[in-house]
């Protein structure tokens, strides 16, 4: 199941109704902001991504982080409420 709001439901409707969409790519969106302050989100084991740019300064690092949910599975590697800064991709 997707976590994805309605407002990132609706990219992505609005999206695929006029674009040709492959099977086997990822599509990362680019917006100002989030609602909730992320600098990203993408659902594993999906397809569609947001980069949200307002106080990303790290935006080619958040896209590699979101591939990892979309494309590979990957989780984060800390426990929820456990974050903290380190060299792994996973973590934010």
């Amino acid at each position: 199941k997707t976590a994805y709001g309605d407002d990132l439901k609706n990219i992505i409707s609005a999206y695929r109704q006029n674009k040709s969409v492959a099977e086997d790519t990822y599509y990362l969106f680019l917006c100002n902001k989030s609602a909730g302050g992320e600098q990203g989100y993408m659902g594993l084991n999906k397809r569609y991504g947001f980069i949200f740019l307002q106080n990303n300064l790290q935006t080619g690092h958040t896209a590699a982080h979101e591939l990892g949910h979309g494309s590979l599975v990957l989780e984060h590697t800390f426990e929820s409420g456990e974050s903290g800064p380190s060299q792994n991709l996973m973590d934010y």
